[in-house]
């Protein structure tokens, strides 16, 4: 017979690795974006195929990478 030693557990809420982490899940999926166009040598059409969003989206996070580190730094 199995014993029960503590309370049942229960699926965590929707803000759960949010309130406590200190940064937004934008700002994680963001901060991936640009990891990803770095790697990927500034691929937006792989980096909007990869994440599922539009071009526009990769190439404006493409131009925040570029003011953050400019090509001719790399």
């Amino acid at each position: 017979m199995a014993e029960v030693s503590g309370r049942p557990l229960s699926a965590p809420g929707h803000q759960f690795p949010w309130r406590t982490s200190g940064i937004s899940a934008q700002a994680l999926r963001t901060g991936h974006l640009i990891r990803e166009i770095y790697a990927s040598g500034g691929d937006n059409r792989g980096v909007s195929d990869l994440f599922g969003i539009g071009v526009d989206l990769a190439t404006r996070n493409a131009k925040t990478l570029e003011q953050i580190d400019p090509p001719h730094q790399r």
